[in-house]
């Protein structure tokens, strides 16, 4: 087995992260590298076919301790068996181009079952498994509307049949830019953090031309219910962030504004929705709406370095 290290060009790798998850984009690395963090990216060899490629996105603790990550990752392009994916991880984490004293941590876009190669590789699970909410919009409407839980559909009927107007739009980071500032305003207040706000604007700068964020906004007369903002990247999307005023929640402006999103990314192609993290103990609510939505419940199989 070989690793190639940042010998992809781009349009071979966008063409192979296609459905991928978000932080294995191209973008998403190009954003962070703008930022002065090392990425890397990797192709996996074997036999002369390349049959995967990851990315790791890095920064230094303490000034001079390397620590590099492949989240959702590595992504294979091959129908690989187990051997090749332990070998690939051993590869990875032995002849990525930083230098000592590093960490390298994997999180693969995997369950469970990939615990065993990740052991057979000398791996060690440093994080417990992470949980997301995964709708397929290859479903028919019917199909999906059955898939909702009864509260969460009665809603979504209710605020179809209120005087609510949806406006989805290509936006730009004008357009989005009150919404990151509540992010991050939340952030602050709540004592909680994710991706930094600014973030989504770095990756809009990199994306294709086939990528993007798209805002959709439920308003009622002049008064603004609520907003949601999504990243499109190759077949799928990412829910990122939204709001909703105490009318809007009154009225179930959310519901709207995700079943129309989900009409709206269809129409441009994609194939699977990411809403993100279920976090059922600090933000239980939240992990409900997704839930309820329909969405399957993808848990990975952790963290391991």
């Amino acid at each position: 087995m070989e690793i190639r290290w940042n010998e992809t060009p781009r349009k071979t790798w966008d063409q192979a992260m296609r459905r991928a998850a978000w932080p294995q984009g191209w973008a998403y690395g190009a954003a962070l590298a703008r930022e002065g963090r090392p990425v890397h990216r990797a192709a996996i060899v074997e036999d002369g076919e390349t049959v995967g490629y990851a990315q790791f996105t890095g920064r230094r603790f303490l000034g001079r301790v390397h620590v590099s990550t492949c989240t959702r990752g590595p992504v294979w392009t091959a129908d690989v068996g187990a051997a090749t994916r332990r070998e690939a991880y051993r590869a990875l984490r032995q002849t990525i181009p930083l230098p000592w004293p590093r960490g390298v941590f994997m999180t693969p876009d995997a369950d469970g079952a990939e615990d065993e190669p990740l052991r057979a590789a000398r791996l060690r699970q440093v994080m417990s498994p992470y949980s997301t909410a995964i709708l397929d919009l290859t479903t028919p409407d019917d199909d999906l509307l059955r898939a909702m839980q009864g509260k969460w559909r009665n809603r979504l009927r209710r605020a179809e049949d209120a005087a609510i107007k949806v406006t989805i739009t290509a936006a730009k980071p004008g357009a989005y830019a009150w919404l990151l500032e509540e992010e991050a305003a939340q952030q602050r207040s709540r004592r909680y953090r994710t991706m930094p706000p600014a973030m989504v604007a770095a990756w809009q700068v990199q994306a294709s031309a086939q990528e993007g964020v798209m805002l959709a906004t439920a308003t009622r007369g002049a008064e603004k219910l609520g907003s949601m903002l999504f990243l499109t990247h190759g077949a799928g999307a990412l829910y990122h962030f939204g709001l909703a005023s105490a009318a809007g929640r009154a009225v179930n402006a959310h519901n709207l504004l995700l079943w129309r999103m989900v009409k709206a990314l269809r129409k441009k192609g994609v194939e699977s929705l990411d809403l993100g993290g279920l976090d059922t103990v600090d933000h239980p609510g939240i992990a409900r709406f997704k839930l309820g939505s329909g969405a399957k419940v993808k848990t990975l199989c952790g963290t391991w370095c």
